[in-house]
């Protein structure tokens, strides 16, 4: 039998797939894309990382569930130490560190954890 996924984690998952991507919003010139992409290949590496792991959160992966609580977990406390440093963060990065403690939040849920097994 199918598992049955929540639209909790459908929202997740998509927006996992998502986020990575409001990195590039408003860079329509493909050369100004590519110099972001080789200025820093980690950022690169990291982004890939979290839609590999939307799609496995769409697709019910617990290997997904767990990488995402991971990563989540260390930009939220990445995050905390930034704001608690008063380091000048555009409204975007603040917006994606809430949105990973929020996603640490939701995949550590009993009933959330379930749903994977």
């Amino acid at each position: 039998m199918a598992k049955k996924r929540s639209i909790g984690i459908t929202i997740a998952g998509i927006l996992l797939i998502i986020i990575p991507l409001l990195h590039y919003i408003g860079n329509i010139d493909l050369d100004l894309i590519v110099k972001k992409i080789t200025s820093n290949p980690l950022t690169l590496v990291i982004q890939l990382v979290m839609m590999a792991g939307g799609i496995g959160v769409l697709q019910l992966k617990e290997w997904a569930r767990k990488l995402i609580t991971y990563v989540a977990l260390c930009f939220s406390v990445l995050g905390v130490g930034l704001i608690i440093s008063f380091a000048p963060l555009p409204l975007i990065n603040k917006i994606v560190l809430i949105l990973y403690s929020l996603f640490y939040y939701f995949l550590t849920r009993p009933q959330v954890k379930e749903q994977f097994k």
